[in-house]
C-alpha cells in the first residue's frame, strides 16, 4: 500500500472508467485502511485528493504523497505552549484531522461514483455559489451518489 511510486503506476482518474464495481470497493476499502494506518503511525495525511492514489500494473491502490503530512504535537510542544498568542497545539491538530477526514470522504465518493467533491466545490465560477458548495462540502453535507448508501455515514461524518 504504501510503495514507492513506479512509473508505470497511474493516477486513480486515469484508471476509474476501466475498473469494475468491486474493483472499486477494494479500492475504497483499501483507502480506508491506509488512512487509519497513516494515523496509528502518527501522520496525518491532509493532503490526500483523489489524483494521490495510484494503481500499479496489477491493479493495487498505493498512496502516495503523504509523507510530508503534519504529524501530531508532541507533549513537550503542548507544555511549551502558553504565550497566550497563536492557536493551540492541539487546537491545530484537530483542525489537520477535520480536513484529513474531509478529504478522505470526497476521495471514498469518488471512488465508486467518480465524483469528485472537492472539484465540484471548486469548479464554480460564482463566488457565492463557491462559497455556497465549500461550506455544504466542509459541513458534511456531502451530496450521497447511487449505490454509496453503505458509506453514506462515513461520508457525512467526515
Amino acid at each position: 500500500m504504501y510503495n514507492q511510486f513506479r512509473v508505470t503506476d497511474v493516477a486513480l482518474p486515469f484508471v476509474w472508467n476501466s475498473a469494475s464495481f468491486p474493483r472499486r470497493g477494494r479500492w475504497a476499502i483499501k483507502l480506508a485502511s491506509a488512512f487509519t494506518s497513516l494515523e496509528t503511525l502518527g501522520f496525518i495525511p491532509t493532503k490526500a485528493c483523489v489524483r494521490g492514489p495510484v494503481i500499479d500494473r496489477t491493479g493495487r491502490l498505493k498512496l502516495v504523497g503523504f509523507s510530508v503530512s503534519p504529524s501530531p504535537p508532541s507533549a513537550e510542544q503542548i507544555t511549551r505552549y502558553g504565550d497566550g498568542f497563536g492557536v493551540h497545539p492541539t487546537e491545530i491538530l484537530r483542525r489537520d484531522m477535520q480536513g484529513a477526514y474531509q478529504r478522505l470522504a470526497s476521495c471514498l465518493h469518488y471512488i465508486p461514483s467518480g465524483t469528485d467533491l472537492d472539484e465540484e466545490a471548486s469548479g464554480s465560477s460564482a463566488s457565492h455559489d463557491l462559497t455556497a458548495s465549500r461550506k455544504t462540502v466542509l459541513g458534511g453535507g456531502y451530496p450521497i451518489a447511487a449505490g454509496l448508501r453503505p458509506i453514506a455515514d462515513i461520508l457525512q461524518a467526515a
